[in-house]
């Protein structure tokens, strides 16, 4: 079963010509998961070091709130997006 994430990165990753690139879409994919991972050990570890640290359950919460709003500058910011016409999908 696929998400939406995924059918995006797909589309998205043929709609950039990617693969014509040297990485391949099963090894993008690859990364994405061992990346994601990574990323949800090391938020468990940060999470338990904040409860620990403030004495306090919200803190991870409010630790993930402050990392939501920086992703989202960063991605109003930063974010390429491709105009194709509306027929093309």
């Amino acid at each position: 079963m696929y998400s939406v994430f995924e059918s995006w990165m797909v589309t998205e990753y043929f709609a950039r010509s990617l693969d014509k690139s040297s990485m391949s879409l099963d090894s993008m994919f690859g990364i994405m998961t061992t990346v994601n991972s990574i990323v949800a050990i090391i938020s468990g570890v940060v999470g338990e070091s904040l409860v620990a640290a403030t004495g306090t359950k919200v803190s991870p919460f409010m630790a993930a709130i402050a990392c939501l709003g920086l992703a989202f500058w960063l991605m109003k910011k930063y974010w390429v997006s491709i105009p194709r016409p509306i027929d093309s999908f």
